[in-house]
């Protein structure tokens, strides 16, 4: 039996590839911290030989912010501002159970750019029922602050391995497994955020945010994807995080799927837990010795202990050849997101509402 066969019945993914595709999406989050964002992609994969393919994508994100910890540490009016990330790539399979892959992703906006290089090689064994890849890569940044010269900006490199293993089980269930390393080095707070620091005589200073230069992450994750019968299909999986700043997080997922005949129509409900403990240097609020300050300092509420849940229902809907496409399929997601932040004083909590739709066209 070809890996393919079982990876169509439990990816929720069409049961033959086409030569090319194109896929164009927005998605719009929008929370009731009075931050949003609107996010336009287009991707398009192209054949040149039944050995080569070429993709090419852009994207972008809108963002309007007016949060309650942006106003407080970033800017009293809140701000506005886009980032655009473009990708490159090229996709070589010499034999039908290797293949290669490499991207160029660059990435920009007012105050922050990065250059980045992703490679990645797969190969599947017996009888093509165990595929093994693995993802190598780097980015090289520059952070800095809207308007400031470039020349003052600074240096963030960031380097990941990512080895993975996907096997068939039997004919309804496949089991995977990935392990990420990722080290980055350089500047990673951020260059906006002040941080009050409490002194004896009820005297409150604010200081640059500080955050370590050196951070190396670990992400063990595994999961399974199951047919239960011909129309209906479910997943689970779990997700284990820890770095050298001593933040560890727990993520456990969970979905069913039901697809009619030949998957014209696809439903689906995922939900997703995930809970998260602070940094080792983050305080809810910091005290010092008159005239002194913590080595390192940090108002981001993404390093302090939080959890959140999220639950959507998605849809998927096959109208068959449409121009010069051979199959056009239109999607729709909808979800609610629901965050909560247990030691970070500004905000306690955010409720999110995310969409998305999209279209891809096979050719």
């Amino acid at each position: 039996m070809r890996l393919q066969v079982a990876l169509a019945l439990c990816l929720f993914t069409l049961n033959a590839r086409a030569d090319s595709r194109a896929t164009a999406f927005v998605s719009a989050y929008s929370d009731d911290d009075d931050l949003t964002v609107v996010s336009p992609e287009v991707l398009l994969r192209q054949e040149l030989s039944p050995a080569v393919d070429v993709e090419a994508s852009w994207e972008a994100d809108i963002i309007s912010a007016a949060s309650v910890d942006v106003m407080t540490a970033a800017s009293p009016r809140g701000f506005e501002e886009t980032r655009h990330g473009l990708t490159a790539g090229v996709i070589w399979k010499p034999e039908p159970e290797i293949s290669f892959g490499v991207k160029y992703l660059p990435t920009w906006e007012n105050d922050y750019s990065s250059h980045g290089l992703a490679l990645r090689t797969g190969y599947e064994w017996l009888e093509r029922r165990l595929e093994q890849r693995l993802d190598l890569r780097a980015s090289f940044d520059r952070v800095g602050r809207a308007g400031e010269p470039e020349s003052e900006w600074r240096d963030l490199q960031v380097v990941a391995l990512g080895p993975s293993l996907s096997y068939v089980l039997d004919r309804w269930t496949v089991a995977s497994v990935a392990y990420e390393l990722q080290a980055q080095s350089g500047f990673q707070a951020s260059p906006y955020r002040f941080v009050p620091i409490d002194w004896p005589s009820a005297t409150t200073v604010s200081a640059p945010e500080r955050h370590p230069e050196w951070r190396v992450r670990h992400a063990l994750a595994a999961g399974v994807r199951h047919a239960l019968s011909r129309r209906w299909f479910a997943s689970g999986g779990y997700r284990f995080y820890r770095d050298s700043w001593k933040v560890s997080s727990h993520t456990a997922d969970a979905g069913l799927q039901y697809a009619t005949a030949r998957e014209r129509a696809i439903v689906g409900v995922d939900v997703r837990g995930y809970y998260q403990g602070e940094a080792s240097f983050y305080q809810e609020r910091y005290a010092a010795a008159a005239g002194t300050l913590p080595t390192y300092r940090s108002r981001d509420k993404m390093l302090s202990e939080s959890w959140s849940l999220l639950a959507g229902l998605r849809g998927e809907v096959g109208l068959g050849p449409v121009a010069f496409a051979e199959d056009v399929r239109v999607m729709a997601r909808t979800e609610i997101y629901d965050q909560h932040f247990l030691t970070f004083e500004p905000l306690d909590g955010r409720r999110a509402f995310i969409f998305q739709l999209g279209a891809t066209a096979e050719y």
